[in-house]
């Protein structure tokens, strides 16, 4: 997949992008190895980079071209950490000690779901330079992204589909 970058550094963007894609690709690839996980640090790209790439996928279905068939019509959500605290569980999860100047405004964890299985995503920055990511399937995760994953899965009004009734045509 290629997202494109105009910056300098596009081509290393462009790697981390493809790192980040080919993680996604296994996981729901080899979705029966519990152990199948990815933690690592990506460079030159951010949360908001991965932010755009994530609704790139979402709203062009823009996956991998294996993806689809692995996933018919995946589902995306979007979890806005805006507590320092789960942000703090974020870190001890992936691995990262935790400071308090790692913490993003913008920070989110993103879950990709089938029918049958589903991913976390969680980014977080490390400097200028390097993104911490941590890729998981979603059976494998601690209970406090569990529980904000059950808090978003809770139907939203803008999650009701609408339909326009028509009155039977009945001939009596």
């Amino acid at each position: 997949m290629v997202y494109d970058y105009n910056e300098s550094t596009g081509e290393s963007e462009q790697n981390s992008i493809e790192t980040i894609n080919k993680c996604i690709l296994d996981m729901f690839t080899e979705q029966t190895d519990p152990s199948n996980f990815f933690n690592g640090i990506v460079d030159d790209i951010n949360v908001n980079d991965v932010d755009r790439y994530i609704n790139a996928l979402e709203i062009n279905k823009n996956l991998p071209k294996e993806l689809p068939a692995l996933i018919e019509n995946p589902t995306f959500k979007h979890i806005p950490i805006k507590d320092i605290n789960i942000f703090a569980q974020m870190c001890d999860y992936s691995g990262i000690k935790f400071d308090e100047k790692l913490f993003q405004k913008k920070q989110k964890v993103y879950i990709i779901e089938s029918t049958d299985y589903a991913i976390s995503i969680i980014p977080i920055q490390l400097d200028e330079k390097f993104l911490s990511i941590n890729i998981s399937s979603l059976q494998d995760a601690p209970e406090f992204l569990m529980d904000m994953y059950n808090k978003k899965r809770k139907m939203e009004l803008k999650d009701i589909k609408f339909v326009k009734l028509q009155p039977n045509n009945r001939q009596e």
